[in-house]
């Protein structure tokens, strides 16, 4: 936001003022100096006596004016500063406005000598354009978060559809070009339903309204689902896939944006994976009073120089996410979320090595028996 001008002007302006009075009183003085000689001329006095006058004249007319001078440029320094003090505080406010998050109208501390109607045109404009941005991210907020679940209602059923088609108890056996096709159509179906979520969720988290519903999530049932919905597309990858957990593991948390988080990490995996001979694991344990949770694969891997922006809003680099069909604001999202379920989220990579994806949560409500 360009800084108000006013701070600028305002010492010329003083300048200008200071030299016209320092000017007007020279030759205001200079005037008085030769209409009291003139008098003193036709007085009868000596020219001693008149010299000695007009001297002790000059030295009271040179205190006179470096007193009222000073005082002058007190007086306008301080009068200035009193009108400036609004803009001042104005241009602070305006300058502490972040943008993305919900604005706060301008309040001003006002003195009685600057309480001018101008300024307060000016504030009363500045809010009403404050408010009326307010009411268009709120109306946005809404359409997108009713957009994104109409779209998400749809995609719900056919992923649905899709999953129970390919198990033959259910629909008989499937040829080859059947199976390939609703493989592609599960693939797809989940990969746009992740971005969608992940375009409401980063739009939530770019505002702090991410709300989160706890409940008591079985963290082993969790990984089994996951490798239950995504074990399809992976076969054909000849993915091989491993779930480590040491026992049962339960925690009080948002289970869909857990959820949510290891399907990124997850597909993220796929991607990266060899063609053939791809590994993935994907486990939990406790440690130090947390869940520490993880997704390791053999996949490309990371330079250590990109791993510091990897979870940024959004990725500065996308060229990785291009060639991959990437999920841009995915891991940016996961960070999000990880955090807000009070962990952290961090990667461990080589190049050509693999990468490991840790992230922790808090254990809550672990001496409580689960229904």
């Amino acid at each position: 936001m360009p800084q108000l001008k006013i701070m600028k002007v305002r010492p010329k302006i003083i300048l200008c003022f200071t030299l016209i009075f320092v000017v007007a009183f020279v030759a205001s003085s200079y005037q008085a100096h030769i209409t009291i000689e003139s008098s003193l001329l036709s007085s009868g006095l000596s020219d001693m006596q008149i010299a000695s006058i007009l001297n002790e004249v000059g030295i009271l007319v040179g205190i006179a004016s470096l007193t009222i001078g000073t005082g002058a440029i007190l007086t306008m320094l301080w009068v200035s500063s009193r009108i400036a003090s609004p803009i001042k505080q104005l241009d602070f406010q305006l300058k502490s406005l972040q943008v993305g998050k919900k604005l706060r109208t301008i309040e001003i501390k006002r003195n009685r000598i600057d309480q001018d109607d101008e300024i307060n045109d000016v504030i009363y404009t500045i809010n009403s354009m404050i408010n009326q941005i307010n009411e268009l991210e709120e109306e946005k907020d809404d359409r997108l978060a009713v957009i994104t679940h109409e779209l998400k209602t749809p995609l719900s059923a056919i992923l649905g559809f899709a999953q129970v088609m390919q198990k033959p108890k259910v629909m008989g056996e499937l040829n080859p070009k059947q199976e390939k096709a609703l493989k592609i159509i599960n693939k797809n179906v989940t990969n746009l339903k992740v971005m969608i979520t992940d375009l409401l969720d980063y739009h939530k988290l770019d505002l702090n309204k991410m709300r989160y519903e706890y409940a008591y999530v079985d963290i082993p049932k969790l990984l089994e689902k996951l490798l239950d919905t995504h074990q399809k597309y992976m076969e054909e990858k000849q993915i091989e896939y491993l779930i480590s957990t040491p026992g049962k593991i339960y925690t009080k948390t948002d289970r869909e944006r857990l959820e949510h988080v290891f399907d990124h990490l997850l597909l993220n995996a796929v991607d990266f994976v060899p063609q053939k001979g791809g590994k993935i694991e994907i486990g939990a344990q406790t440690k130090d009073g947390e869940i520490l949770c993880y997704v390791k694969d053999n996949g490309i891997g990371i330079p250590v120089k990109k791993q510091e922006d990897l979870f940024k809003k959004p990725p500065p680099d996308r060229t990785i996410t291009r060639t991959h069909g990437g999920r841009g604001l995915g891991l940016a999202v996961c960070k999000g979320i990880i955090n807000g379920l009070g962990g952290k989220i961090w990667i461990e990579s080589e190049q050509a090595k693999g990468s490991i994806f840790y992230f922790t949560i808090p254990i809550r409500g672990k001496n409580e028996k689960i229904d």
